[in-house]
Parts: C-alpha cells; sequence; structure tokens
C-alpha cells in the first residue's frame, strides 16, 4: 500500500471512493512523487555503482553492461562474474573465500546488507 501523500487513485469502475473494487475493475494511480525518492536515483545508483566496481577492477562486458568481470587471487588464479540488476547483486565464479573476499571489499566502497543475507542464507 502506498503512504498516504504519495499517490492519488483515479478509479473505473470504483464508486464514489470505495476503498473495496471488483479484482477485475482496472485502476490507474497518479503519483504525486517518485517511490524511489530522486526522479534520477537509478542512474545516480548505476553511475556510483559502476564507478567502484571499475575502481576494483571490475571490466564491464561491452556486449551485457550489466555484468563485469573481475580476476582475484594472489596470482589473479580466479574470475568472478558479477551481474547487476538494479540493486540486486549475483557473484558467480571463485569459491566461497573469494567470494567472500569480493563482497567485503564491495562492502567497503558501497553500504550492503552483506550480514543480513549472511545469517539468512549462509
Amino acid at each position: 500500500m502506498a503512504a498516504r501523500g504519495l499517490y492519488h487513485p483515479l478509479s473505473y469502475g470504483c464508486q464514489n471512493g470505495k476503498k473495496q473494487c471488483d479484482p477485475n475493475t482496472k485502476l490507474a494511480v497518479k503519483l504525486i512523487k517518485s517511490l524511489c525518492g530522486h526522479p534520477q536515483s537509478g542512474n545516480l545508483w548505476q553511475n556510483f555503482l559502476e564507478t567502484q566496481l571499475k575502481e576494483m577492477g571490475g571490466i564491464p562486458l561491452e556486449s551485457y553492461q550489466s555484468n563485469f568481470i573481475f580476476r582475484y587471487g594472489d596470482n589473479c588464479e580466479y574470475t568472478l562474474i558479477l551481474n547487476i540488476y538494479v540493486d540486486d547483486l549475483t557473484l558467480a565464479g571463485g569459491n566461497k573465500d573469494v567470494q567472500m573476499q569480493f563482497w567485503k571489499d564491495l562492502k567497503l566502497r558501497v553500504k550492503t546488507d552483506l550480514e543480513q543475507h549472511i545469517r539468512e542464507n549462509g
């Protein structure tokens, strides 16, 4: 449910501002302001994260720009692939220790919920 003051319902089929409508009724909601804060928040986040990843040695894949390649280990023997979808980051490659080191390095640059994720997913 949207927070009070963030939306103004325009209804099709709901009479007199009823709160409950037929489930098959189409509703439209006119947003008064962006739900995520600043209208450019997505672009600002993307630019910030991309800068941090490049400074960590990440190389964006030309054909899949939301993916980055990292070389990890004392002799760069591990290849990691990071996939980004909005604010969900998925890491593949290496082993558990190498992946944990990557997340720790990223956490020095970007606020994450790494501890919560580890508690919930091991």
